[in-house]
């Protein structure tokens, strides 16, 4: 998928040559290919063409992973965590975190190609924190109660799309460091 929701100017499937095969007496090939990592949702075709014909196909899936985590964040200061392979439909695009049990809001990553930076500010409180990062539903058409842009607790039991995982990403707050006095000790004439 390619395009965008935010820019008005739409978005659409996308196909993508991944370059020419020769078959061998059997009619088998091998061809090597760098799979993208980036936007995940449903499985992507793969079209093996003869001319115009489709000769043969298959699909692949790029599932959500977290790429980055800082393992020491000092508290109050800001941190960011890194995802790869979020979707683009409305029941994939969104990981909402919560923050030590704490929902804080979402990000998305259709705009973004499936690459997203959660920005963070660490607490002021040193100590292990702990973050959770769950598919949840962008959009759709039940009014009450809103099941939208919220964490799916039950995400594994009952996402309306297809498994996704959950993370659990655990960080160490340390102490801000001592304030260094500016004064200086000149010696006096």
């Amino acid at each position: 998928m390619a395009g965008s929701r935010v820019s008005g100017q739409g978005y659409g499937a996308e196909q993508v040559p991944l370059g020419e095969v020769s078959t061998d007496a059997f009619g088998q090939f091998t061809k090597k290919v760098q799979v993208p990592n980036e936007l995940g949702g449903p499985p992507h075709n793969i079209q093996l063409m003869d001319g115009t014909k489709v000769a043969g196909s298959t699909t692949f899936r790029i599932m959500p992973s977290v790429v980055y985590v800082p393992k020491t964040v000092v508290a109050g200061q800001p941190f960011t965590i890194k995802m790869l392979g979020v979707g683009w439909t409305d029941y994939d695009n969104i990981y909402t975190v919560a923050y030590d049990n704490s929902a804080i809001g979402y990000v998305c990553g259709f705009n973004s190609h499936g690459y997203v930076k959660i920005q963070l500010r660490a607490s002021e409180t040193p100590g292990i924190q702990y973050i959770d990062l769950y598919p949840s539903i962008y959009k759709g058409q039940q009014k009450m109660p809103s099941l939208y842009c919220l964490p799916l607790l039950t995400y594994d039991k009952d996402h309306p799309g297809d498994w996704l995982p959950a993370f659990h990403v655990v960080i160490h707050v340390v102490a801000k460091p001592a304030a260094v006095s500016g004064k200086s000790s000149a010696n006096k004439a």
